[in-house]
């Protein structure tokens, strides 16, 4: 993870600090809002790369040594687009491997891009395909079973087990 986690929009770098006048809600000696907190580019990028891989925002704050009032407060482009950063280089890398012809990043894409999936199930219907109705879970089980045993007969048929049979 390099400079590209630092190319946040100008606009999202230029936080202003807002003053807030001293109030109840204010610790005693603040009378004119100014933190000491300054923010700086390292701990831009330490909040963007530790969001980017998972990083609780409290275990962020230890790193940094600010709590996570002042963590929300100076870097939620950081927070927010980290993770969506990293996801879309990994993402774009998948994607590269699926178009020099990895066959397995082409299906994870597809699965998980295009929506295509496994056929591999199997559904019991009525008659054209309508609903099954007031059916006991044995009666189930025993249409289920009769259909996988006609399936196997079918695949068995197909399949030479006897080796000498070939020779022959």
């Amino acid at each position: 993870m390099t400079d590209e986690f630092t190319n946040l929009p100008a606009e999202s770098r230029q936080k202003q600090k807002k003053k807030h006048p001293a109030g109840p809600g204010r610790p005693k000696g603040s009378s004119n809002g100014d933190n000491s907190y300054k923010v700086t580019e390292e701990h831009r990028h330490q909040v963007m790369v530790g969001a980017a891989h998972g990083i609780r925002q409290d275990e962020l704050c230890k790193i940094i040594g600010i709590s996570p009032v002042t963590l929300r407060k100076y870097y939620p482009d950081e927070l927010k687009f980290g993770k969506t950063m990293a996801n879309a280089k990994v993402g774009g890398a998948l994607f590269s491997k699926a178009m020099e012809g990895n066959v397995t990043a082409q299906i994870f894409w597809l699965k998980s891009q295009a929506g295509y999936r496994e056929a591999d199930r199997l559904e019991l219907t009525g008659a054209n395909g309508k609903q099954l109705v007031n059916l006991t879970e044995t009666d189930k089980e025993q249409r289920m079973l009769a259909v996988l045993q006609k399936a196997f007969k079918k695949e068995v048929k197909t399949i030479d087990i006897d080796p000498e049979s070939r020779a022959n």
